[in-house]
C-alpha cells in the first residue's frame, strides 16, 4: 500500500480541509495516509475517525529553518511514497523532500494575482523559481487557478494540471428532514424562501467580500421583505460590530441570522433556497457546488469555477456589484415554484455528472499511482 503524506497548515474548516478529508474518505482503503500540520483544528479528530495519522508539530517557537528542519525529520521517519503539499510553506519544505528523492505534489486553491502580505508573496516567487524542479505535478483545483499561476506568476507550465474540487454528493443533497430539522431550530416558516451565504469573515483579506452581499441582501428587502438571510462561517456572528453596522446600515437585522462556524452545513444547505457568493477572489467555489448539490439555485460572481457551474442554472454577475447581485436574487426569488423546482434538479445533477468528489478522488488516485510509477 502506498504510503501518502500531506502537508498541511492547519486543521481548520476551510475549504482545503473539506478536500483533503473527502480524498481520504474516498480513497483511504489504497493507500495509507498520514497528515503533518503545523497547527491542529476541528478535522483532526474527522481525518482520525477516517483512519488517518495526523500528527500537530506546534514549531510555532522554531527559527524559519528550525522549523523546516523539524518537518523534515517527520516526513522522513513516516518513509512516505509522495508529499502532497496544501500551502506556500508546504512548498517551501518540500525542496528538502525532492532532494531526498521522494516525489512530491503541490496543490494550489486560489486564484489570487495580487497577494496578501510579504511572506505570501515571498512564498509564490520563491515557489515560481523552484516550480521547474521540485515538484512532480502542481494540481490546481480550476482552469481559472492554472491560468493565473502559469502567465502571472510564472509557475512552470509542464507541471500544472486541473483536477477539479470536488462534492460528497452523499452528504450534500435534497434531503426533506434536514431541511424541517433546520426550519424549526433557526424558526423559519416552510414557505419562506432562504438565502444563504458561507466563508470566513476576514478583515485583513476582504476576498468574500461581504459587504456587497449585505448591501444587495437590503436591496432585495425593500422589494421582498419576507426572504431571510443565513450567513454561515469563521467571524459571521453578532460579536462581530463592522458586520453588525453593515447589516444595521441595510436594515435587514430582523431577517437575517449569524450562525458563525458549523459543522453541518449541509443541513443548512438543505433548507436554503439560493445560495450566494459575493467573492472577489475564489478559485473553485465549494460553497456554491454544494448548495447546488443541494438543490439550491446559485448567485454568483463572474470568477473561478462558479460561472461555469452555474450557467443556465442560476444568476453569474460581476464583482463588487451590489445592485446587479440584488437583481439576480430578485429574479430566482421571483420565478414560480415550478421553475425554481426545474432548476434546482438540474442543479444536483451537474454536481453528480461534474463535481462529484468521486470524480476527483479518481483524478488523485491516478495521479497518486502515476508518479510513483514513474519515479
Amino acid at each position: 500500500m502506498l504510503k501518502i503524506l500531506h502537508l498541511v497548515e492547519f486543521l481548520g474548516i476551510t475549504g482545503k480541509t473539506t478536500l483533503l478529508c473527502d480524498l481520504i474518505a474516498h480513497t483511504g482503503k489504497q493507500f495509507d495516509y498520514k497528515i503533518l500540520s503545523r497547527y491542529g483544528g476541528v478535522r483532526e479528530k474527522v481525518l482520525q475517525d477516517l483512519g488517518a495519522e495526523v500528527e500537530i508539530l506546534r514549531t510555532q517557537r522554531l527559527t524559519f529553518i528550525g522549523e523546516q528542519y523539524m518537518t523534515f525529520k517527520r516526513i522522513k521517519a513516516f518513509q512516505p511514497d509522495i508529499v502532497v503539499c496544501w500551502s506556500g510553506r508546504a512548498n517551501l519544505t518540500s525542496t528538502w523532500v525532492a532532494l531526498a528523492r521522494i516525489p512530491v505534489v503541490w496543490t494550489i486553491h486560489n486564484v489570487y494575482e495580487k497577494l496578501f502580505g510579504l511572506k505570501a508573496k515571498l512564498a509564490v516567487l520563491v515557489s515560481a523559481c523552484l516550480s521547474s524542479r521540485v515538484p512532480n505535478k502542481i494540481v490546481c483545483c480550476c482552469d481559472a487557478t492554472a491560468d493565473v499561476y502559469a502567465r502571472h506568476h510564472r509557475y512552470a507550465n509542464n507541471k500544472l494540471i486541473v483536477i477539479p474540487n470536488g462534492v460528497d454528493t452523499s452528504k450534500f443533497k435534497p434531503d426533506s428532514a434536514a431541511c424541517q430539522s433546520i426550519k424549526s431550530e433557526l424558526n423559519l416558516d416552510d414557505k419562506t424562501i432562504v438565502i444563504t451565504i458561507a466563508g470566513a469573515f476576514r478583515p485583513s483579506r476582504p476576498d468574500k467580500d461581504f459587504a456587497s452581499f449585505i448591501k444587495a441582501a437590503g436591496i432585495v428587502h425593500e422589494k421582498h421583505p419576507n426572504i431571510k438571510y443565513l450567513m454561515c462561517g469563521y467571524g459571521l456572528n453578532w460579536h462581530n460590530s463592522r458586520l453588525v453596522s453593515w447589516i444595521k446600515d441595510s436594515g435587514i437585522g430582523r431577517v437575517t441570522q449569524l450562525l458563525g462556524p458549523r459543522d453541518d452545513l449541509h443541513r443548512i444547505l438543505a433548507a436554503t433556497d439560493i445560495i450566494v457568493s459575493s467573492s472577489q477572489f475564489e478559485a473553485f467555489g465549494t460553497t456554491i457546488f454544494e448548495g447546488m448539490a443541494s438543490g439550491c439555485l446559485p448567485v454568483c460572481t463572474d470568477v473561478g469555477e462558479m460561472p461555469k457551474g452555474a450557467r443556465d442554472i442560476g444568476k453569474v454577475v460581476p464583482t463588487g456589484d451590489p445592485r446587479m447581485l440584488a437583481n439576480a436574487m430578485c429574479e430566482l426569488i421571483e420565478l414560480d415554484r415550478n421553475e425554481r423546482a426545474l432548476l434546482s434538479a438540474k442543479a444536483v445533477a451537474r454536481v453528480a455528472e461534474q463535481y462529484s468528489i468521486r470524480i476527483t478522488a479518481e483524478h488523485y488516485s491516478s495521479l497518486f499511482k502515476e508518479i510513483v510509477a514513474q519515479h
